[in-house]
Order: structure tokens, then C-alpha cells, then sequence
């Protein structure tokens, strides 16, 4: 069953879109809504049709097209996984305004991961008066240069994710997601843990917050070098690992700047690289550039340490995949 049927209901469809855009529109007997185009101030004409069973659509001005999620977004101008996650979230209160007689709504299980934000305790910028292991999370964002800007570290006392850091993924306030570190002396494994997919929300559909109105979108692996690298002005995301899934793929597809991979120069990094371009090829997006973190370093973050100017160095080493691959493939180096 897809997102679609168990979250999009047509009369929320039809509601959104009389409360959005008034007498502009109608509904046909077949469910079909036609109005002007929302993305033109220009359009006079019902270009604009959506399906309000399926929620596909499609704007004969603007040459769009897609599904209610990718609509919600555009219209909204938010990443398409925050209005997939905002979707939930409104149409189950939509919903519990119903008094249907057979109510079926099923109600997610409380996910036994979840975290209750409230009882985290917050890594201030400064040391002053922490002790113990909140004292050593401190201290490893702060030899990692992480303590910066006013960002937000949790560290978690209790659960599944006890004594580890807390990185938020949040977007105008909202947090959507997070990713777990153990602490750098401690020997638990994994080294980074994800929410459980029972959630409701998993890694694969999920990218860390960046600017979509940027030239340019550096993806890198992990949410560590991802904000390493906004700090020094590049707009970075990450997917979780070296693997980007058709679900961020399509998020991406909708980045008007330049893709550049940052990926791990190994050999995960080069197959989630050629995969990365197997899929650009199918969306028929541009072409991706290359940009791996300086050799003499482990990752992005280790440059950053190093105090590399990461802005600089992405500017004057990011190379066409298409060139770099044949390059690499004719000196035998992959």
C-alpha cells in the first residue's frame, strides 16, 4: 500500500486545495480539479490538473509533474521529505476531525525508540559546570570543531541510545530526524546508530537539512562532515552512508545547482558513487561532479580540523564524473 492511500485521503486533497486557492478551481464529476497554474502569476487558463483519487498531477505551463507529496512541497517550497513527514502530520489531525461510524484509522505503535527531546541534556558551547560523560561529549564536538554557531547536540542518558551524542536533523525548528554517536573512548558498536525503521521514518528516505537555493550541493556520507562542511560555507547534505536510495534520489532531482558526490575514496564509496550515476541517468539529470575529501586526511571533518579552507579546496577540485572516472579507469586506479 503506498504512502498515498494510508496518509493522503481525496477530500484532504480537495480541502487543501479549496482552502489554498478558493473559487479559482473546480472539481469535475470524475475527481478531477483543474484551476490556473499556482507556479505562474501570469496564468489565466486552467493549465494546471490534478487527480484527487491519486493525487497525480500535472502543469502544462510550467511542465511539471508528479505525485501530491512532490505538489505539497513545490508549492510550499520545503524539501520533499519535510512535506511528506508535514503530510502526516496534518491529515492524521484532518482525520480525528471525522466522526466516521467504523473509524479506520490505525494508530502506529509507539515506537520504543523514540526520544523524548525534553529529558536530553543539551551540550551548551561553553564546559562550565558539566561533569562526567556529558564533560566528554563536550569535549569531543569541541576537538572536533562541531562547537560552533549555536548547533544543537543532545547527549542521551537512558534507552537504546543511552550515553550517546544526539545529532539532530532539524528544519525551521522542526526536528525530523537524528543520528546517534557513541563516545570516542567507548567501545560500543555500532559507531553510529539510526532510529529503528519502525518509527515510521527510515535513513534511506531522509536527508540532512541544506540550502536549496544554493549553486551548488556537496553529498557526503555522514551528518558529521555534512555540517563540517556547512560551517565553512559549503552546502552539504549527507545519505546516511555511501548509498543514495531512489526516495533521496528524487528529493535531489529537484536541486536546480550543481550535484557534487564527496563520498568515501574507497571501495563503498566508489560503488555508492557509480549507483549515484546510474540513477542521475535515469531521473535525466545533469551530470555529477566528483569531489572526495583531501587524501592526507580521513574525512571531511579531519581537514576542517586541520583548519583546510574546505570552501576553496571543493571550488577548485570538484571534476566532471564522466572525465574523472576515465581518468581513474585508464591509470588503473579503481
Amino acid at each position: 500500500m503506498s504512502f498515498f492511500d494510508t496518509v493522503v485521503s481525496p477530500d484532504f486533497i480537495i480541502d487543501f486545495l479549496t482552502r489554498e486557492f478558493g473559487n479559482s478551481g473546480q472539481v469535475t464529476s470524475s475527481g478531477e480539479y483543474t484551476m490556473p497554474s499556482p507556479f505562474m502569476d501570469d496564468d489565466w487558463k486552467n493549465k494546471f490538473s490534478m487527480n484527487t483519487y491519486t493525487g497525480l498531477w500535472q502543469d502544462f505551463r510550467t511542465h511539471q509533474s508528479g505525485d501530491f507529496v512532490k505538489f505539497y512541497a513545490l508549492y510550499l517550497e520545503i524539501p520533499y521529505y519535510l512535506a511528506k513527514h508535514r503530510l502526516l502530520v496534518l491529515n492524521f489531525a484532518h482525520l480525528g476531525l471525522e466522526e466516521p461510524k467504523e473509524p479506520k484509522i490505525v494508530v502506529p505503535e509507539v515506537d520504543p525508540d523514540a526520544l523524548d527531546w525534553s529529558k536530553l541534556t543539551r551540550i551548551p558551547e561553553e564546559a562550565e559546570g558539566l561533569e562526567g560523560k556529558v564533560l566528554e561529549a563536550w569535549r569531543y564536538l569541541y576537538s572536533r570543531k562541531l562547537i560552533l554557531g549555536g548547533d544543537k547536540y543532545y547527549f542521551c542518558t537512558e534507552g537504546r541510545f543511552k550515553d550517546r551524542i544526539i545529532i539532530p536533523y532539524e528544519y525551521e525548528g522542526i526536528k525530523y530526524y537524528f543520528q546517534a554517536r557513541c563516545l570516542p573512548e567507548s567501545e560500543m558498536f555500532p559507531k553510529y546508530l539510526n532510529p529503528a525503521s519502525s518509527s515510521g521514518v527510515k535513513s534511506s528516505q531522509i536527508l540532512y537539512p541544506y540550502d536549496e537555493t544554493e549553486d551548488h550541493l556537496l553529498v557526503v556520507e555522514g551528518p558529521v562532515d555534512a555540517r563540517t562542511l556547512q560551517l565553512q560555507g559549503v552546502n552539504a547534505t549527507c545519505t546516511q552512508g555511501s548509498y543514495v536510495s531512489n526516495t533521496q534520489m528524487q528529493e535531489l532531482s529537484n536541486f536546480k545547482g550543481k550535484l557534487i558526490i564527496g563520498y568515501d575514496n574507497d571501495d563503498a564509496g566508489w560503488k555508492g558513487i557509480k549507483q549515484f550515476d546510474f540513477l542521475r541517468k535515469r531521473l535525466n539529470l545533469p551530470s555529477i561532479y566528483i569531489c572526495h575529501a583531501p587524501k592526507q586526511y580521513n574525512d571531511w571533518n579531519d581537514a576542517h580540523c586541520d583548519f583546510l579552507d574546505l570552501q576553496k579546496y571543493v571550488e577548485e577540485n570538484s571534476t566532471l564524473f564522466d572525465d574523472y572516472y576515465t581518468m581513474k579507469r585508464e591509470f588503473n586506479l579503481l
